[in-house]
């Protein structure tokens, strides 16, 4: 898998590389800190991926940013690397053409990898930090209110995908487009997660989530 990194020199690019440099099958063929300079360099090699890591200035000239986003991901698939992100912001990033966002202060080498993976393939990843404010997710939920039934509770992670998708008011319609599979695979999650959970309309599922801190109010 042939790379290209867009990024400022710092610990975070250089974290970066120092995991990626240990896996076979990867070649970071170039650095770069300039989006002209990228543009012509996918323009000409068409690397697998582009890392784009935002900094503080690119959110200074987001509509610049986002155009330079949607030129390059016409070329290679791509992955961001950005602190936090919200879920509004991430629509925006998913409709100019990125395939994955990526926390590097929440993410694993493995979450890294399987996000340019996806990018390659231009499947999408989508990490359960990308919805405001959340908390790390688990497949195991704790429930603030001590509800046993809650508690012990179980959801995969598309069923948690889907289920913060849904809390955030998104139509099965529009969840299908985000995650990449069928209408019908949503309404499939759908009902298990309301087997699971034992809720049965969204409004409850709306409020299970913020319990959770999967969503906030």
């Amino acid at each position: 898998m042939k790379i290209i990194i867009r990024s400022i020199e710092n610990i975070i690019l250089e974290g970066v590389c120092s995991a990626l440099q240990k896996e076979k099958g990867i070649n970071i063929s170039g650095i770069t800190h300039d989006d002209s300079h990228l543009i012509t360099i996918c323009e000409k090699d068409r690397p697998d991926v582009v890392m784009f890591q935002i900094h503080e200035k690119d959110t200074e000239h987001f509509a610049q940013t986002l155009d330079n986003i949607k030129r390059l991901s016409l070329l290679s698939g791509l992955v961001l690397i950005l602190p936090e992100i919200s879920l509004s912001t991430f629509y925006e990033l998913y409709e100019c053409g990125v395939k994955a966002c990526i926390n590097p202060v929440k993410s694993s080498t493995n979450e890294l990898l399987s996000a340019l993976q996806a990018a390659k393939e231009r499947r999408l990843y989508i990490p359960y930090y990308v919805v405001p404010h959340s908390t790390s997710l688990s497949t195991r939920f704790s429930d603030v209110s001590g509800n046993d039934y809650y508690e012990n509770t179980r959801l995969g992670n598309r069923e948690l995908q889907v289920l913060t998708l849904l809390a955030n008011g998104c139509a099965s319609k529009k969840i299908a487009q985000i995650l990449k599979i069928s209408t019908s695979t949503v309404e499939v999650h759908r009902r298990n997660i309301m087997t699971k959970t034992g809720l049965h309309n969204i409004a409850d599922l709306t409020r299970f989530a913020i319990r959770k801190k999967l969503i906030t109010a």
